[in-house]
């Protein structure tokens, strides 16, 4: 497993990507081969993504025509055994409103790919839909 900083780093990467609708940037944090869902407390489970590539596409198109500025802040990162976690706070902005829109909960696997550590897989548990 990564150490702390390393941990800290990619979660950070990932929200920046997620705020700024970054694909590429979105890409580079995720391995090729890399798994994704998102399951949604009293909704449905959407994925597992089974590659990097669908992984961007999919939360690209969920993205793209949103129009409020999004914050995902992700703070508690810890690590268990191979395990890394993050708390999701997720605050939009809109029509100079700020609202907390959800919570959740990160569990990922990292992996070395090409010197580079990555989200070999991402669950996140969203506590409502947003």
């Amino acid at each position: 497993m990564p150490d702390y900083a390393t941990v800290a780093d990619i979660f950070a990467r990932y929200a920046a990507a997620m705020d700024d609708k970054n694909f590429e940037m979105l890409g580079d944090v995720f391995t090729e081969q890399s798994d994704f869902t998102v399951d949604i407390t009293g909704g449905p489970t959407v994925g597992p993504f089974h590659s990097r590539d669908e992984t961007v596409e999919f939360i690209q198109t969920t993205t793209v025509e949103q129009r409020d500025q999004r914050r995902h802040v992700i703070t508690n990162v810890r690590t268990e055994g191979e395990t890394a976690y993050g708390i999701l706070s997720l605050f939009v902005t809109e029509n100079g409103e700020l609202s907390v829109q959800s919570t959740g909960v990160y569990r990922c696997s990292l992996a070395d790919e090409n010197g580079k550590t990555r989200f070999s897989s991402m669950y996140l548990t969203l506590d409502r839909p947003y």
